[in-house]
C-alpha cells in the first residue's frame, strides 16, 4: 500500500505545482474574461488535490508535506513572478507547457497504481486534457486578434 501512497503523493505534488503556477499567472492577468476561464481551471486543480489528499488518507497514508512544499516553490512560478511585464501569450504558454508536462508525468505514474487509484487519476487526466484544449483555444484566439 505504501507504493500506492508514494505514487499518489507524486501526483498530488503535480496538482500543487499547477495550483501555484495558475495562481501566479492569474496575478498577472488583467482581462476579466480570461481570468474567469483560468480560475475555473485552477478550481479543478484544487479539487483534484483535495480528492487525491482524501484518497491518500482513506488508504491509510500520509500526505508528503515535503513534496507539497516543493510544489509551491516551482521554478516556473518563480520565473513568472520575476517577469513583471510578462505578456499574456507567454504566461498562457507557460500554463500550457505545464499542463502538457504534468499529463505526461502522470501518465507514467499510472502504471504503478491499482485499479481504484488509477480510476481517480485518469478522471483528473481527462480534465487536464480538456485544460490543454481550452488553453490552446485561448492562445489561438488571442494570437488571431493580434494579427488583425
Amino acid at each position: 500500500m505504501q507504493k500506492q501512497v508514494d505514487v499518489l503523493n507524486k501526483v498530488l505534488n503535480g496538482e500543487h505545482m499547477a495550483i501555484d503556477t495558475y495562481s501566479t499567472v492569474l496575478n498577472k492577468i488583467d482581462n476579466q474574461i480570461l481570468k474567469e476561464q483560468l480560475q475555473k481551471i485552477l478550481h479543478q486543480h484544487k479539487k483534484h488535490a483535495m480528492d487525491l489528499s482524501e484518497r491518500i488518507q482513506d488508504i491509510g497514508g500520509k500526505i508528503d508535506e515535503n513534496l507539497v512544499l516543493k510544489g509551491w516553490l516551482t521554478e516556473t512560478s518563480l520565473k513568472i513572478q520575476c517577469y513583471s511585464n510578462i505578456n499574456v501569450i507567454d504566461a498562457l504558454m507557460i500554463l500550457y507547457n505545464g499542463e502538457d508536462k504534468g499529463i505526461s508525468t502522470t501518465e507514467e505514474l499510472l502504471k504503478h497504481l491499482d485499479e481504484k487509484n488509477k480510476e481517480l487519476v485518469q478522471t483528473n487526466l481527462s480534465e487536464d486534457s480538456d485544460h490543454l484544449m481550452i488553453l490552446e483555444g485561448i492562445i489561438s484566439q488571442i494570437k488571431g486578434k493580434q494579427l488583425h
